[in-house]
């Protein structure tokens, strides 16, 4: 009999670098309360079904949330991606904008990072 002694886990992760903002549960709970008022949503709307009324990629981290144009993902078993040049400072000037428009006052930055999913 074989005994396995390491540690076994059906769970992959994800890895992205994003142009925009990490937002913690505390400031998602306050933006989509915003969000909420200006598209007249319902006030038992969901945080999650909140943010897909903006216009802006958005990936949950948990209870935090990240906000912006996502410039590289990666997940365990998915297939490389191209490789490409990328504009940095106009995909930061499109999110500063967008960020304005929807009255949010966050600094644009690199946001990069990686999670296990399940």
């Amino acid at each position: 009999m074989k005994i396995r002694q390491g540690f076994v886990s059906n769970s992959s992760s994800s890895s992205f670098v994003v142009i925009g903002a990490l937002f913690d549960s505390c400031e998602v709970d306050e933006l989509c309360e915003k969000i909420r008022k200006e598209h007249e949503l319902d006030e038992y709307c969901d945080n999650y079904d909140t943010i897909e009324h903006i216009d802006i990629e958005n990936n949950w981290i948990g209870e935090d949330l990240v906000l912006g144009e996502c410039l590289y993902y990666f997940s365990d078993g998915a297939e490389e991606s191209d490789v490409k040049p990328i504009d940095m400072l106009k995909i930061a000037k499109e999110v500063e904008d967008k960020f304005q428009k929807l009255g949010i006052d966050k600094q644009v930055r690199v946001v990069c990072g990686s999670y296990r999913d399940g």
